[in-house]
């Protein structure tokens, strides 16, 4: 019965331990954003702007807040609507260089270490919807975007987590706040998750709260009145890794659960694995945390599989990680399940913003013709 209050002093010692590590390096880190904000604020520094709209989504926390579902979502809307989209990832831990084309939104163009595990889903799942949206990955937004508009004649482009290069002039901003995360003290990295200034998120032309849960409080975010939007990302079923056949949220009904995933903030997706369990049920035994992007390699994933067999267990990751796995790896003596979330919104006010944004863009394309 003494075990407990020592842990809980050793955890506590690391956190003061961490905070005093930390903190130094935090100031630094705030120290520099201010004068780079600055310089750009009062256009000391240059700020490329091209011919072709841009929406940027981003974050001023570092990973996990949700952007690249959002940027699916909204590609996919103003694309059903009759534009042309494009959208540019960075690539993050990409093994290769420059800009590299991820798919000319009819085929897969470059494997998954080359593209980043972001881009290449959302090529992906654009050509499985039928969505001719090309995507292009690089560091290089400004060399990224010049290459879509010279080589697909995109009517808009969309950066995913492109909020920071302040290089490249954006003429949307969307940013997205994790509701569960937000609402407490921030501090500038490594202390903390924030990489750029707090008082940034007002000038983003509309606020997006992401994993929201069923009830809302929304007193904490009258603050960004009117600009906030609540979306939540539940999981919605599960996809067979081995057969690719969609799986109901009530076939996980009494079964045993080992969960793994490499996200920049993990508690959102054990929360709703935790949440599915409990309607049906089922027990989540373990959930195994990588590094964000993180590459798998054969013997990670074999005591993943191990562990599961001993358990008896079902795997559960997401669709970022899945892709990253071999075939050859993933036994099919084992139940292994792909989360498929979607996105919801708590009202239409997005896809009301969204579709303005559509308007305007068909609009500008009308009296272009007509000038020319």
């Amino acid at each position: 019965m003494v075990v407990k209050p020592v842990v809980q002093w050793k955890n506590l010692l690391l956190k003061i331990a961490g905070l005093i590590l930390f903190f130094p390096f935090s100031i630094v880190v705030k120290f520099f954003l201010h004068i780079r904000n600055f310089l750009y604020d009062h256009e000391w520094m240059h700020v490329t702007r091209i011919g072709t709209p841009i929406i940027c989504v981003g974050s001023v926390t570092a990973g996990g807040s949700g952007k690249t579902p959002v940027v699916e979502f909204l590609a996919a809307k103003l694309s059903r609507e009759g534009c042309r989209v494009a959208v540019v990832s960075n690539g993050y831990r990409k093994k290769s260089t420059g800009t590299i084309l991820v798919s000319d939104g009819k085929t897969i163009a470059a494997s998954v270490e080359s593209s980043g595990d972001e881009a290449y889903l959302l090529a992906r799942n654009f050509i499985k919807n039928n969505l001719d949206i090309p995507v292009v990955s690089g560091a290089d937004r400004i060399a990224a975007v010049q290459y879509l508009e010279t080589s697909f004649r995109s009517e808009v482009i969309i950066l995913d987590d492109g909020y920071q290069y302040r290089k490249l002039h954006s003429d949307w901003n969307i940013v997205i706040l994790d509701y569960h995360e937000w609402l407490y003290p921030h501090w500038a990295i490594p202390l903390g998750r924030l990489r750029d200034l707090a008082r940034r998120i007002d000038d983003a032309d509309a606020i997006l709260v992401s994993k929201c849960p069923e009830q809302v409080d929304p007193k904490p975010w009258e603050i960004f009145q009117p600009k906030k939007i609540f979306s939540s990302y539940p999981i919605s079923s599960f996809v067979n890794y081995h057969t690719n056949a969609s799986i109901s949220l009530g076939s996980i009904a009494g079964r045993s659960v080992l969960a793994f995933a490499g996200l920049g903030f993990h508690e959102s997706f054990c929360r709703s694995l935790q949440k599915i369990c409990g309607d049906y049920q089922a027990v989540l035994k373990d959930f195994i945390e990588f590094q964000d992007h993180h590459w798998y390699q054969p013997r990670e994933i074999k005591r993943i599989i191990d562990k599961a067999k001993r358990d008896r267990a079902v795997v559960v990751t997401t669709e970022k990680d899945a892709v990253k796995l071999k075939k050859e790896w993933m036994t099919q003596q084992v139940d292994a399940w792909i989360a498929i979330p979607k996105i919801k919104f708590l009202d239409d006010t997005f896809e009301i913003w969204a579709t303005s944004i559509s308007r305007h863009l068909q609009k500008t394309q009308t009296a272009d013709m007509v000038s020319a």
